[in-house]
């Protein structure tokens, strides 16, 4: 009930449209003491994708990071009282990445690193002793998995990669008491299997599991939980996909259905409930949250959206990161706080299932992947975004 009274009530920071002239879209969230800070990526006619970075209190400001070629940013977390983003920057022949410390007050610390294969960041974090883990991939041939841990300075203590055969992507991880758990998808027999890799905090690969699903399956995200590890995403049978939560200890799945495709992205918590974000199709293309109980079970379903289309990318504590087509010709970015009594959050049907969740481990192995500091041009410029307040009450 407290978590009712706090995102129904009058809220302070609201959520924004983030609009330009351009496309815009809002890929991560993260609540700060005062305000939050988020990241996406903005199309630019002259130069093509550039990373986007905010900060939004009472007010947003916005920055433009822009490289050779194309930019953009996935994923930031909270370092101290600053916001840590991460950043992957096209330049001449390859991919490398960008680690951006920033405060609200607009000042920038930059550091990029790379190695000799293309890299791809889709989820940092900061882990102890103000530590952060870097999860994504490197691609020779394939995309192989790659984790890399870095110190305070953001120098890299170990860096490695996983040479399977064919592609994986590694999206989200969390920290334990003997290390990290890996999440993401593989390719499998007959689509893409979700697989969870376990890594000391040496570095060291511990083991591997494949998830033999039927259909596409993957997972997007891990959270600690009541010391489980949620593990979200989606399952796809017969080209219906549904959004797929899994306790890694518990070993059982919840598989959640609103409409003809749903896909879970991310989960957070808020006074003791869980909240689920992500994808529906049931008219039209929405973004999805379900608010769930301590079983699992579904409280309430919202579809998040107007006449087009919408995308919740990730959710933090009451704060949603993700994009809108409904209010300009153009994509714009949605950031700030859910508010159930706006038009934008409608009430769907939705109904769950519980399954077996299969955990099959694979002899792998890995390498060692050198990360170094490297240099090319960049370009940071302040970029006003026009803000419209929908769930404001006037």
């Amino acid at each position: 009930m407290v978590f009712f009274i706090l995102i129904l009530a009058l809220l302070s920071l609201g959520l924004k449209i983030l609009s330009s002239q351009t496309n815009e879209g809002a890929f991560s969230v993260k609540a700060l003491k005062e305000g939050f800070c988020w990241v996406g990526r903005i199309y630019r006619d002259d130069r093509g994708y550039d990373a986007l970075i905010g900060y939004c209190g009472q007010t947003c400001k916005s920055f433009a990071l822009s490289g050779p070629k194309d930019d953009y940013s996935y994923t930031v977390d909270r370092l101290g009282s600053e916001c840590l983003a991460g950043v992957v920057f096209e330049s001449y022949s390859k991919t490398d990445i960008g680690l951006v410390l920033y405060t609200k007050d607009v000042r920038f610390r930059l550091n990029t690193l790379g190695g000799v294969l293309e890299e791809m960041l889709w989820f940092l974090k900061v882990v102890s002793k103000d530590k952060v883990l870097l999860v994504g991939g490197v691609r020779e041939k394939d995309w192989d998995l790659w984790v890399a841990l870095l110190d305070r300075s953001f120098k890299p203590i170990w860096s490695v990669r996983l040479p399977l055969r064919g592609h994986q992507y590694a999206y989200g991880a969390v920290e334990t008491q003997e290390g990290f758990v890996v999440v993401g998808r593989m390719e499998g027999m007959d689509g893409w299997d979700p697989f969870v890799a376990v890594f000391s905090h040496k570095g060291r690969l511990k083991a591997f599991y494949r998830v033999p699903f039927k259909g596409k399956n993957y997972f997007r995200f891990a959270y600690p939980h009541e010391g489980d590890i949620l593990l979200v995403g989606r399952t796809e049978v017969n080209e219906d996909s549904d959004l797929l939560l899994c306790r890694l200890k518990g070993r059982d799945c919840f598989v959640y259905d609103v409409g003809s495709y749903d896909y879970g992205r991310s989960i957070s918590e808020q006074e003791g409930t869980l909240i689920v974000v992500g994808d529906t199709e049931v008219e039209s293309r929405d973004g999805l949250i379900l608010i769930l109980d301590k079983t699992f079970e579904i409280k309430k379903a919202y579809r998040v959206g107007l006449d087009d289309v919408e995308s919740i990318r990730f959710v933090d504590k009451n704060l949603i990161a993700g994009y809108t087509y409904s209010f300009s010709f153009d994509n714009d970015a949605m950031v700030g706080e859910i508010d159930l009594r706006c038009p934008l959050f409608e009430s769907a049907r939705a109904k769950v299932k519980r399954t077996n969740f299969p955990l099959k481990p694979l002899e792998v192995s890995s390498d060692t992947y050198p990360l170094k500091e490297v240099s090319f041009p960049l370009k940071m410029e302040e970029l006003p975004l026009k803000a419209r307040e929908p769930c404001k009450r006037r």
